[in-house]
């Protein structure tokens, strides 16, 4: 009862401190907004947001040049190293690292070419302005940019099958992600799941952290309750989802 009591005693007094900690940080960061509301700084990220619109082809073009084709050069190269293996008389050793090379640049391909994609959705939500002349080929470039970006991902994820004949899926299906994951092995199913879990972890702290920033925003530039909503229900369909797989596996 004591060892519990203690335990107890312990988990309330780190909730409270956490407690003290927060409402600290809070009340600086409130102050911290109010004085950056009333200050010229304001004015200079409304003018970089006329900045945005005004040059959004040029930042497109900007990011084809230093994301997509940059993408492009480390799947050709991480294509080039996995040929090797294919080689005649080439050890068991090199066949290995070859395999462990040619996968490491196809991952940096396929995260480079998906931070490019997000990046265009969020450049057009940016810079969209009915009135802005340049919309039109704006939209031509967004859209190109994109088909680009997921011709690269399905090439890629072909390639891979063509050379494992054990992963499976349409990289074009709604189901790709089901199959593909059955086809792996469990070492690789393993990876697979704590990376994910992992991965969930930290998005659900910046989650949080993104709706309280959307809720100070609120409280300090009126920028509405949508901005509030739409990251609540972002964290809100992320923990839910999580849960109704969690629930459906154990059963």
């Amino acid at each position: 009862m004591n060892k519990a009591k203690k335990v107890y005693n312990k988990t309330a007094f780190r909730l409270l401190l956490l407690l003290i900690i927060g409402g600290i940080l809070g009340g600086i960061s409130s102050i911290g907004m109010i004085k950056f509301k009333d200050s010229e700084y304001v004015n200079l990220f409304t003018n970089m947001g006329k900045l945005f619109i005004e040059n959004s082809i040029n930042i497109n073009i900007a990011l084809i040049v230093f994301l997509f084709l940059p993408a492009v050069y480390f799947n050709i190269k991480g294509r080039k190293i996995t040929n090797m293996m294919f080689q005649e008389n080439v050890s068991d050793d090199k066949i290995e690292s070859f395999e462990k090379y040619g996968s490491k640049f196809r991952d940096i391909s396929l995260s480079i070419n998906s931070v490019f994609i997000i990046l265009n959705f969020m450049l057009l939500g940016m810079t969209f302005d009915v009135t802005n002349s340049k919309l039109f080929v704006t939209l031509i470039v967004f859209l190109v940019s994109c088909i680009a970006g997921s011709v690269l991902e399905i090439v890629t994820i072909k390639f891979m099958q063509k050379n494992d004949s054990r992963l499976k899926g349409d990289p074009t299906s709604f189901k790709f992600h089901k199959d593909f994951l059955e086809s792996c092995d469990e070492a690789e199913k393993l990876k697979i799941y704590k990376t994910g879990y992992k991965a969930f972890q930290f998005s659900r702290g910046a989650s949080l952290v993104l709706i309280i920033i959307t809720i100070m925003g609120n409280m300090t530039f009126k920028t509405g309750g949508f901005p509030v909503f739409i990251s609540g229900m972002f964290m809100l369909i992320q923990i839910s989802s999580y849960s109704y797989y969690d629930f459906k596996e154990n059963n």
